[in-house]
């Protein structure tokens, strides 16, 4: 489910869906629309998102779909070891979450 800024509405979309749900992209953003870790972003709060999805037994893919970093400020250089090293952060807080 789509949803930006209202981990409620995520949740009460996801279970609607039920078990059409066959992958998620996650992302997450600041208040200000630009790309964060997943961890630190205000958009959905996967501390309760990731678990809630475990725990009626969501088993399809998890997709990073975009990570911090991966627009670079204007004038700035693209980083791919940047945004790659964000990505497993992002992988890192996924495991952590999904195996609690």
């Amino acid at each position: 489910p789509y949803s930006d800024d209202d981990t409620d509405e995520a949740i009460a979309t996801f279970d609607a869906l039920g078990d059409r749900v066959r992958h998620l992209h996650v992302q997450n953003r600041d208040a200000d629309r630009t790309m964060t870790l997943l961890e630190d972003g205000d958009w959905t709060d996967y501390r309760r998102f990731l678990p809630h999805a475990r725990a009626v037994g969501f088993d399809g893919a998890l997709c990073i779909e975009f990570t911090a970093g991966i627009v670079p400020a204007e004038g700035e250089a693209f980083d791919l070891s940047g945004v790659l090293e964000n990505a497993g952060l992002d992988r890192r807080f996924i495991e952590r979450l999904w195996n609690a």
